[in-house]
């Protein structure tokens, strides 16, 4: 009701980009304040609402995926901090896992406002943002956003986006509290960290898990294993196959669960040998296989052995198609959860191995990661908006192809085959 009073759609808008849609998520620019004043820093925050069921990615996006990216525009004088990420969430995939969150989320950064700026000059606060919004399905996603905040002699906030900015607040990880202290070593291939809680010992029914920043220190997908100390909690995670060095501090997001709440700490572990680290835990504690922790010691990393693929081309694509070999193209991208998934659970195992090789496919692979027109175009022909995308046409040219569904298991990739080649049973692997 109040946005249909005189001058009251003014005075919010002042406050807000207004919300642009987007394939499948909601953004939005909005401001704390609707008056600044010079020499006092303001907020602005980017919303974000995908869809239900979709996600955006945290500053560390796991194993794939994509942070949100902003990139600030603004008056001379007037600057921008870095983003203030949320605490992360657990995303798992089949067999790989991404950090990231789902539902409404806010993207808070400070933007410093100079005291010498005219009194007449507005702070024009523009954002070209990208990010990447998944399900099963990734979609890569732009927009240009702005707000513009007139100056006064005192700042005014902007009632409309109070609880906004309050409950964004309430979603960041703190400080550890006092006398807690975290400390990490790297051996054997393992990271192992160890949280001292000291006087103030967590309770046993407290899950947790170790969100690093840096996106190259752990497999990802690996279990973390935690185990309860008298003064704390221990983390061990297999290395990361990108692993090269530690850092002298590692930085990162605990996260701690107890009967439904949940609650984020910035943690900051020196690299030195703990004392808990040596000796192995007589009673590991497992949180359990919720999204905080998962129990068990990781698997050894490795490659595996995948069929031979070519780049991508519509025309090597025709010449394959025309010299009479079936043809299997595979859209991905370096940031797709899905495609990374279905590589390894599908594409890159022994039966479709075999049947590529037994039946002489022609195997396409078209990289996405910087959206090539190529391929955008091909996406287009499907109807598709982002990838995965996987399309068999059959050895006969003139016989349309058949486009996968977006999740493969090495059976339905077979059974197409089957189908498309209607080969005889003498014939087949």
């Amino acid at each position: 009701m109040l946005l249909l009073l005189p001058g009251a759609g003014t005075a919010s808008g002042a406050a807000s980009s207004g919300v642009q849609q987007a394939d499948h998520i909601h953004v939005e620019l909005i401001s704390e304040v609707r008056m600044a004043r010079a020499g006092e820093p303001l907020w602005v925050a980017l919303r974000l609402v995908p869809e239900p069921g979709w996600h955006t990615y945290w500053r560390n996006p796991g194993d794939s995926g994509l942070e949100t990216r902003i990139r600030w525009t603004l008056p001379e004088g007037v600057s921008a901090g870095e983003i203030i990420w949320p605490t992360p969430q657990h995303l798992p995939v089949a067999h790989i896992v991404n950090y990231g969150m789902e539902g409404e989320t806010f993207l808070l950064t400070e933007i410093e406002v100079p005291e010498n700026l005219p009194p007449d000059m507005p702070v024009k606060i523009q954002a070209s943002i990208s990010w990447l919004v998944c399900k099963v399905d990734c979609i890569p996603g732009s927009a240009e956003l702005a707000v513009e905040i007139p100056l006064g002699s005192e700042t005014l906030p902007a009632p409309e986006h109070e609880r906004a900015f309050a409950d964004a607040r309430a979603r960041l990880p703190v400080a550890t509290p006092p006398g807690w202290d975290a400390v990490y070593e790297i051996t054997d291939g393992y990271l192992r960290l160890v949280l001292s809680t000291g006087a103030d010992p967590l309770p046993p029914d407290t899950e947790a898990r170790f969100f690093p920043q840096p996106t190259d220190v752990i497999d990802h997908s690996a279990p973390q294993q935690i185990d309860a100390l008298p003064d704390g909690l221990r983390f061990v995670q297999t290395l990361s196959p990108l692993f090269r060095s530690g850092p002298e501090e590692l930085g990162g997001v605990l996260v701690l669960e107890r009967r439904g709440i949940i609650r984020g700490f910035e943690i900051s572990a020196s690299h030195r040998t703990p004392a808990g680290l040596q000796a192995p835990a007589a009673n590991p504690r497992p949180a359990g296989e919720s999204n905080l922790a998962r129990q068990g010691e990781a698997p050894a990393h490795t490659a595996v052995e995948t069929h031979s693929w070519e780049p991508f081309s519509e025309q090597l694509l025709e010449e394959r198609r025309f010299a009479g070999r079936p043809v299997f193209v595979n859209m991905t991208a370096d940031w797709c959860t899905t495609c990374l998934a279905n590589e390894r659970r599908a594409l890159d195992t022994d039966p479709v191995r075999t049947a590529f090789h037994a039946w002489d496919v022609a195997y396409l692979k078209g990289d996405w990661t910087e959206q090539d027109p190529e391929i955008t175009k091909y996406l287009a022909r499907y109807g598709s908006r982002g990838v995965p995308l996987y399309v068999l046409s059959p050895p006969d040219p003139t016989a349309p192809p058949r486009r996968l569904p977006p999740m493969l298991t090495p059976e339905i990739v077979v059974e197409a085959l089957e189908a498309a080649l209607a080969a005889p049973e003498s014939h087949r692997p």
